[in-house]
């Protein structure tokens, strides 16, 4: 939950350059290569 909030928050959008709308749509069916940069966002914001 967390981390899907702060994923829409703090926006795949500065790394992409996407929209957030058009993101949350691809949250929804992401493929695998999204995934991995959004794993890779949140490890970050973690860190």
């Amino acid at each position: 939950m967390k981390h899907a909030l702060a994923r829409r928050r703090k926006g795949v959008v500065g790394r992409t350059g996407k929209t957030i709308p058009k993101t949350a749509r691809n949250i929804q069916r992401p493929p695998a290569i999204l995934r991995l940069k959004t794993r890779t966002l949140i490890v970050a914001s973690l860190s």
